[in-house]
């Protein structure tokens, strides 16, 4: 079903070709596991691209052009302090193959549109990048939890919500196929940073006015599982 899903010792550490690392699963997320199996030196090393969360799942992770995002419930989006942990997280060393400009598009369904119009159909993951203005956006980041810890959609009944206008900024993320539900979410997952750092988080809504959409085409998916001692 997977073009390449390959066990740890199979591969070397460092990044080769176009190739996602995924730490954890979704399923893993979704179930409460949220602690920090892995140091930000171990998921950094895979990739500058990415998407994820921070032990206790205390905000959102964005990493893109060198910087690791944290975007935190209080509202704040500061870069992150690199002793904090990551419980899951979805890596590549993003190198942009195809563009295309994009107008008046809405939300997340829209987008999903205009990327399998113009470069599908897709039936491998892709990393993307959506940089423009959004007349309208709203994001989310979920408040950190204490142990035990509640599964996922619990947690997200008292996640922050943000609302902005006229908004510049930077999406990052991935699409998955159908497929591969389980070890990533299908269908788009972007988080977002504002080029003024106001707001950030997981993309819920947005209305984009204009846009540079790239992606790069995944040759390879390596799942890293929890080690205490990574």
């Amino acid at each position: 079903m997977f073009r390449s899903l390959l066990p740890l010792f199979l591969l070397p550490l460092a990044y080769a070709g176009d190739r996602i690392t995924q730490f954890a699963t979704i399923d893993a997320l979704m179930a409460g596991d949220y602690h920090g199996h892995f140091s930000h030196e171990a998921v950094v090393a895979t990739g500058h691209h990415g998407i994820g969360t921070f032990t206790h799942i205390d905000g959102e992770m964005i990493a893109f052009d060198g910087v690791v995002y944290q975007a935190r419930a209080d509202g704040s989006v500061l870069e992150a302090d690199r002793h904090l942990r990551i419980p899951f997280a979805t890596m590549i060393d993003f190198a942009a193959e195809e563009s295309a400009e994009l107008s008046d598009i809405t939300g997340l369904p829209g987008l999903t549109d205009e990327l399998l119009q113009r470069f599908g159909p897709l039936d491998r993951p892709v990393a993307l990048r959506l940089d423009g203005v959004c007349a309208t956006l709203k994001t989310r980041a979920p408040r950190a939890q204490s142990e035990p810890y509640p599964p996922l959609p619990e947690v997200l009944k008292t996640q922050a919500v943000f609302e902005g206008q006229d908004v510049r900024g930077t999406m990052i993320g991935f699409y998955f196929p159908a497929g591969y539900q389980g070890i990533n979410a299908p269908g788009i997952h972007l988080h977002f940073v504002s080029h003024d750092h106001k707001q950030g988080g997981h993309v819920l809504e947005f209305q984009l006015k204009t846009g540079t959409l790239s992606l790069d085409r995944v040759d390879e998916l390596l799942l890293r599982l929890p080690d205490a001692g990574e």
